[in-house]
């Protein structure tokens, strides 16, 4: 991909429930990463159940999403919204191309910037490698890039939340935007309920699921406090993460997996 190429896109969405409200989404830029990825790290170290339980801190979070955010901006895959009246940041939906899954550049960004973090990053990488073993099939596993993607973020400002704001912006992305619209299938890694009723109503399936408590790493229960600690702060308590695909073409048909 050309990296001089201009990618644009602008779309608007005013919620129901509040319609004093206006906001706009529009390709990520490179002037506001900074801000929306300390925004969305602030987030994340609150209410993000694998985060806490690995013990990532917030700046430890704003530099990791730093090296997530500056790929988005250069390959043009990340979305931003932010309410239009007020300037206030609303949303953001960062992304991979499988396509490069296996590129080290991300990981390196992050560890330049923090190399205590390699233990955290390790239990963090099998979690997610596990998750991905379990959808690497023929559905997925892309010949080219631009035909599968893997949702990295997907946060919204507590503030918007309720509008219907994050369902919006995943229907965006899979029906307008650029590129993402045409790509044959999307997974997440849903941690949480809510998140994962925005993506099923925009069409994703659970194709596999992650029980917190029983996931080991090197022997250890890494995920064990999950549900306690999303207890804690009030949340309703998440017990199983969930792996969810959209698929464009051919049916996933879900596959009954041994719990972890």
């Amino acid at each position: 991909m050309d990296e001089k190429q201009a990618i644009t896109f602008y779309s608007t969405f005013k919620p129901k429930k509040d319609s004093h409200l206006e906001f706009e989404i529009k390709p990520l830029s490179f002037d506001k990463i900074e801000e929306i990825c300390k925004q969305v790290a602030e987030i994340c170290s609150s209410t993000e159940p694998t985060v806490n339980t690995l013990g990532f801190t917030q700046e430890e979070l704003y530099l990791l999403l730093l090296g997530i955010a500056e790929i988005n901006v250069e390959q043009h895959i990340g979305i931003e919204c932010f309410e239009k009246n007020s300037g206030e940041f609303a949303a953001t939906l960062l992304t991979e191309d499988l396509f490069y899954m296996k590129s080290p550049a991300k990981l390196l960004k992050a560890t330049e910037r923090l190399p205590h973090l390699h233990d955290r990053l390790d239990k963090s990488l099998a979690v997610i490698k596990k998750c991905m073993k379990a959808v690497q099939n023929a559905y997925l596993k892309p010949e080219l890039p631009l035909q599968s993607f893997r949702i990295e973020v997907a946060v919204c400002n507590p503030k918007f939340q309720g509008l219907g704001l994050m369902t919006e912006m995943v229907r965006f992305m899979i029906k307008e935007h650029p590129f993402l619209k045409f790509a044959k299938s999307i997974v997440i890694e849903a941690t949480n309920p809510g998140t994962q009723l925005v993506f099923e109503r925009n069409g994703f399936k659970t194709y596999y699921e992650l029980s917190y408590k029983n996931f080991e790493y090197k022997g250890e229960k890494i995920l064990a406090g999950v549900e306690d600690k999303t207890q804690e702060k009030g949340f309703k308590p998440a017990k199983k993460l969930k792996v969810m695909v959209y698929h464009r073409q051919l049916p996933i048909k879900t596959t009954s997996l041994p719990e972890l």
